[in-house]
C-alpha cells in the first residue's frame, strides 16, 4: 500500500476516535515522510475531517484530530487505490 493507503487504514482502525496526523504518521511508521501532505490529500479528497478536537503534538503544540468519513471508510473496506 502507499503512504495514503496505510494512513487512512490508521484512520480506519481508530473509528471516532480519530487521530492527530502525527499520531496517525506514528502508527504507520512513516513520521520520516511528508506524512501531513498525504493526511491533507485525503481530507481534500473527503476521506478524513477534522472532528474539532485538538491533541498535544510531540512538540508540545495542539494537533486537529480527524475522523474517518463514510467516504473513507468505504474506501478503506473495498481497498480502492488512493
Amino acid at each position: 500500500p502507499n503512504q495514503r493507503e496505510r494512513l487512512l487504514a490508521a484512520f480506519f482502525y481508530a473509528d471516532e476516535a480519530g487521530l492527530t496526523d502525527e499520531q496517525a504518521a506514528l502508527v504507520c511508521n512513516l513520521l520520516a515522510s511528508c506524512y501531513w501532505k498525504r493526511c491533507g490529500e485525503l481530507r481534500q479528497d473527503g476521506y478524513i475531517e477534522f472532528n474539532g478536537e485538538t491533541r498535544l503534538g510531540g512538540s508540545g503544540l495542539p494537533r486537529n484530530v480527524s475522523v474517518i468519513t463514510r467516504q473513507g471508510k468505504h474506501a478503506a473496506m473495498k481497498g480502492d487505490p488512493l
